[in-house]
Order: C-alpha cells, then sequence, then structure tokens
C-alpha cells in the first residue's frame, strides 16, 4: 500500500497501478482472495485489490498468517483466532505479550516475534515456549 492506496501490479513489478483506497494494517493473499486487516476490520478482495467487502462476523485482526488453507489472525487483544475455508473464524488462544510479526507452519505451529524475542505454540495459543531456549 502506498498512501493509502493498494498499488497493483500485473507485470512482475515492472509497474504499477492504483487500486483500492485503503489503509492496511496487513495484507495476505489466499485461496478465498486478498485479505486485508485494517481499523474498519477484515475485508476481502476477489479482484486482486481493486476492490475490499467486509467479513461479515469476523473479529477485528491486526495480522495474519497462512499455511495449507488455514488463515490465523490475532486481534488487538492478544487473542488467537483460526479459520478455514469460507472465513468463519473461531477463538482459539492468547498471545504471550504485545506481537510484532506471526507466521504459521505447515504442521500447525505458531511462531510469534515479541519485545522479548520468539516464542512457538503448538496448541494455537494455549502454551508458549521460547524458540530458542
Amino acid at each position: 500500500a502506498h498512501s493509502g492506496q493498494i498499488l497493483i501490479s500485473d507485470d512482475m513489478c515492472a509497474s504499477w497501478r492504483e487500486g483500492a483506497a485503503a489503509d492496511p494494517y496487513d495484507l495476505l493473499a489466499t485461496s478465498e482472495g486478498l485479505l486485508m486487516t485494517s481499523f474498519a476490520g477484515l475485508s476481502v478482495s476477489t479482484d486482486a485489490g481493486e476492490s475490499f467487502q467486509p467479513v461479515e462476523d469476523a473479529p477485528s485482526l491486526a495480522l495474519l498468517a497462512e499455511a495449507e488453507d488455514t488463515v490465523i489472525g490475532v486481534d488487538l487483544d492478544g487473542t488467537l483466532w483460526r479459520s478455514g475455508p469460507g472465513l468463519q473464524w473461531t477463538p482459539e488462544g492468547t498471545t504471550p505479550g504485545q506481537i510484532h510479526a506471526l507466521t504459521l507452519l505447515p504442521n500447525g505451529e505458531v511462531i510469534v516475534a515479541t519485545e522479548s524475542g520468539l516464542q512457538r505454540t503448538s496448541d494455537l495459543g494455549q502454551t508458549w515456549q521460547p524458540l530458542i531456549p
């Protein structure tokens, strides 16, 4: 995004054009479309960022990650959410404090970057361990 505008490239980044007006926290390309978290909530684009529509009944997420058709997100209160096909969200656990980055591995492990370092969970936020003890 650039200055409140999604930028789209159709030629492997040789040129850019403006898409939807948006101020995203995070963007994630998924099989459901391009997901965007923002102050307005979670929205999805099925036209490569030309426009976005709100995702009904979705939590207010800040960060997103995906692996193996599962999408996870974290809201501003630190709740870890999981979604499968259809973008139906389920609260799963909590994060270990404020996080700056979120990754979902194919084996289901979640890794987050916190002020104190990298943490991981294999039970969707029920318990956390330092990635490097």
